[in-house]
């Protein structure tokens, strides 16, 4: 496990707060429907969703989906908002453990287990939330496969791992 890493993500979290000029930019890639949606994150979500976007920018991404993708990636952890602790113990287990946050994520989403099935269904939850809401499909299915397994997606498998790569950075 990267430490400074981890450490900076928590670091991250408490102290988030998207830059207004950055955030206007951001919102232009997204339908009102969209940014209704980004809007409903909890502040160190849509931090978290401005750094993936930024980097893409960064790296010259022009594709509206893929950046649309990269704000909305997380859209689907609004069905149960996670914890601080929550993170870091999904975090932790699948450090300790690997595969069990997978397997334990893939049922019912109560008790305990509701942290691990937020982290292996909010991509899935997201996006079903996207189609609600009319995104474009190609959005809906980089946000579906964003957590993989990358090869179930038909027509974004480029923009996918170049979301999963910025993501995985920040």
């Amino acid at each position: 496990m990267r430490t400074a890493y981890r450490i900076r993500q928590v670091l991250q979290y408490l102290t988030a707060r998207p830059q207004p000029g950055e955030m206007a930019q951001a919102m232009s890639c997204l339908t009102s429907a969209e940014r209704a949606l980004f809007l409903q994150l909890p502040v160190a979500d849509q931090s978290h969703s401005l750094r993936v976007w930024s980097a893409l920018s960064r790296a010259g991404e022009s594709d509206r989906d893929l950046l649309a993708a990269a704000l909305l990636h997380d859209i689907g952890k609004l069905r149960y908002r996670l914890h601080l602790w929550e993170r870091v113990l999904i975090v932790l287990a699948r450090k300790l453990v690997p595969g069990w946050v997978e397997r334990i994520g893939s049922g019912s989403a109560r008790g305990w287990r509701r942290p691990f099935a937020v982290s292996v269904q909010h991509a899935e939850w997201g996006s079903d939330m996207l189609a609600a809401t009319q995104s474009n499909p190609r959005t809906i299915e980089i946000v579906r496969w964003h957590q993989g397994p990358i090869e179930r997606a038909r027509t974004t498998k480029r923009q996918i791992r170049a979301l999963q790569a910025a993501d995985n950075e920040s």
